[in-house]
Order: structure tokens, then sequence, then C-alpha cells
């Protein structure tokens, strides 16, 4: 008999660049956020810049989502691959 791995599934691959995503964009946001309230709370102001970190989760927001919507697509789709693998491998 020969060894067989478990094939890798091109959504499941596609599935997890979205999650990873959705992740990277969330802890940016976060980032911008803390670094922002430790500025206002030492300072008591707010610059140019610092305007600019408050908007930029506004940004970010629509991309979370849009990546959310791809996750959960090609997730499912890779569920049914490896379904449909699975009865085939039987």
């Amino acid at each position: 008999m020969v060894w067989m791995s478990r094939p890798v599934f091109r959504p499941r691959a596609k599935a997890n660049l979205y999650r990873n995503l959705i992740i990277i964009f969330i802890i940016l946001c976060l980032v911008c956020e803390g670094v922002l309230f430790l500025q206002v709370v030492r300072d008591y102001s707010l610059t140019m810049l610092q305007m600019t970190m408050l908007i930029l989760p506004w940004f970010f927001t629509p991309c979370i989502a849009v990546f959310y919507f791809k996750y959960r697509i090609w997730s499912a789709g890779a569920e049914g691959e490896e379904k449909v693998a699975e009865v085939r491998a039987l």
C-alpha cells in the first residue's frame, strides 16, 4: 500500500489567507487606536497624524467585512471538497 498524504485543497488555502488578512487588519486597527489613546492621555491634544490614526480604522472596517464574506465562501467550498475527498477515499 502506498502512503498518501492528505491532499491540500486550494479553497482551504484561500480561506486561510482571508482569515489571516482579517486578523492583520483587526490588529492594525487596535494598534492605531491604542497608540492614539496613549498619546491623547499623555498630551491631551491631537495632531494631524493622530487625527489620521483616528480615521484609519474606519477605512479598514469595510476591508474586514469583505474579507470575512470571502473567507466564509472559500471555507464552505473547502469543506465541501474535503467531504467529497473523504467519500471518494472510502
